[in-house]
């Protein structure tokens, strides 16, 4: 609890302390560790315990639990180090990318906890941002504000009665910063001035998202078909506000049939993953099939660094607004024969354009913040309508290696056929010889490898037990003298 001494002569020298604070440091650590979210419910439970009242004591009598801020009466209470108030400072960073830092500063003869880069009362702010939390705020961001505002009450109420000189002993900071760290991670989900006050120039319409998903007909590998909703395409207007969207990480309930049913076949490996059509930093879904396509894992991170970050660029560092367009295109029909695979998506229709402001009625915030006042003239960020999936993923290397396989088969084969003897064998050998020669050209040359990789995988484990056997034959036929590896 945030102790009150007895004040100090303004002339008295007050002792600094500069040590790092154990409480408030293993609250970064956890952040760090455990994130934003799992943050907050550890310190919602931690809130939960503190609140909770204590147990009887020895003499029958309930414990009374000082409230924070309140005063403490011992004598020992008022012992200790003094601190500076405002040293206690927890910086963060909004959604929309401004940057401030919470602290303690003078009010009057008090105390007020403001928000910087300019000091503003933090109460004030979140009154601020009320309007634009209730009509554009998710769940979540909904639950921080209202959250947010206890804490800067509480806080409010438990500095503000402390006179200007009274001295803080580091437990005293530790109780407020302790607050303050809880308060960083609320505020991190929250809009900063600019954007949540959407005033001015920088005022920027709501992100808004329309999608469609294709429903597929799948081969489950075992001459069986399954059904499965995949995510086909995403038509978006992408601003630093997120309006009713709010962009998540892909969520395992998420997983169509198709995705599963690739992954099996690599014995559960997530060669292929499920990839935002609208990357979640945009504020793309990831609990819903149609955003998400079965795409490969390198297919994705090209896709990262081809176009997604200069797209999260442009809205998030640059304030721009636009025009996101991707269309994922897939087979018209399957092959069984094949296997799922045979169903996945080929290719993107990439198109992200920017839209401009046309100031015709004005140049207000409100006019900004209505889309129809936005042209879609602005320079193309990036335009490909045939954007390829396939060939950049990780099955080129599974590809390689079984045509490499291949090729060394053929290699033993035309070892025997090429020598002199061979012509001199029994016609079935020869023919076995000639056929096992044929398989392995088969794959080596299929231009369809990637698509029949499993098909010649098992073909190639086959055929390796098989040569073995025709070799040993065929060493035995050769007259002496002839026979070489």
């Amino acid at each position: 609890m945030i102790r009150q001494h007895a004040p100090a002569r303004p002339d008295e020298k007050q002792g600094s302390s500069n040590r790092k604070r154990a409480q408030a440091n293993g609250l970064h650590l956890l952040q760090r560790k455990l994130g934003n979210q799992g943050l907050r419910q550890l310190l919602a439970e931690d809130e939960k315990a503190r609140t909770k009242p204590s147990g009887a004591t020895e003499a029958g009598k309930e414990e009374s639990v000082p409230k924070f801020g309140h005063t403490v009466g011992s004598e020992e209470s008022r012992t200790g180090d003094a601190i500076e108030p405002e040293e206690i400072r927890q910086p963060f960073q909004t959604f929309d990318k401004e940057r401030h830092t919470l602290c303690i500063e003078h009010e009057g003869e008090g105390w007020r906890l403001v928000m910087r880069s300019e000091p503003t009362p933090l109460g004030e702010h979140l009154e601020r941002i009320r309007e634009w939390i209730e009509d554009n705020g998710s769940v979540q961001q909904k639950t921080d504000h209202e959250r947010a505002c206890e804490l800067a009450e509480e806080i409010d109420r438990g500095i503000a009665p402390r006179g200007a000189w009274a001295a803080w002993r580091p437990q005293d900071g530790d109780e407020v910063e302790s607050r303050l760290t809880e308060l960083s991670v609320l505020m991190e989900s929250l809009p900063g001035d600019e954007y949540g006050g959407q005033t001015g120039a920088q005022a920027r319409p709501a992100s808004t998202a329309a999608w469609n998903s294709v429903n597929l007909t799948i081969s489950d590998g075992r001459g069986g078909t399954v059904a499965s909703a995949d995510g086909r395409g995403v038509d978006a207007v992408v601003t630093v506000n997120p309006g009713a969207l709010r962009g998540t990480e892909p969520q395992a309930g998420a997983r169509s049939p198709l995705l599963q049913a690739v992954n099996a076949l690599t014995g559960g490996q997530a060669t292929y993953i499920a990839g935002h059509l609208l990357n979640h930093h945009l504020h793309g879904k990831g609990d819903a099939v149609e955003n998400l396509a079965p795409i490969s894992a390198t297919a994705n991170r090209l896709m990262e660094s081809n176009f997604e970050k200069s797209a999260k660029q442009a809205v998030l560092g640059e304030n721009k607004v636009l025009s996101y367009k991707v269309t994922a295109t897939y087979p018209g029909g399957r092959d069984d024969t094949v296997g799922p695979e045979s169903s996945l998506p080929t290719s993107l229709d990439v198109q992200i354009q920017e839209y401009e402001f046309d100031n015709k009625h004005g140049d207000t915030a409100a006019l900004r913040k209505d889309i129809n006042n936005w042209t879609l003239t602005g320079p193309t960020l990036y335009g490909q309508g045939n954007y390829p999936l396939h060939r950049n993923n990780d099955y080129v290397r599974i590809e390689g290696s079984i045509q490499q396989r291949a090729q060394e088969h053929v290699d033993r084969v035309n070892h025997f056929i090429n020598n002199p003897a061979f012509v001199t064998l029994r016609a079935p050998l020869i023919d076995r010889a000639n056929q096992f020669l044929a398989d392995g050209q088969l794959i080596v040359n299929d231009a369809n490898l990637m698509h029949n990789y499993l098909t010649h995988e098992q073909t190639l484990a086959t055929m390796s037990v098989a040569w073995n056997a025709l070799e040993n034959d065929l060493m035995i036929a050769l007259p002496r003298g002839k026979r070489k590896r």
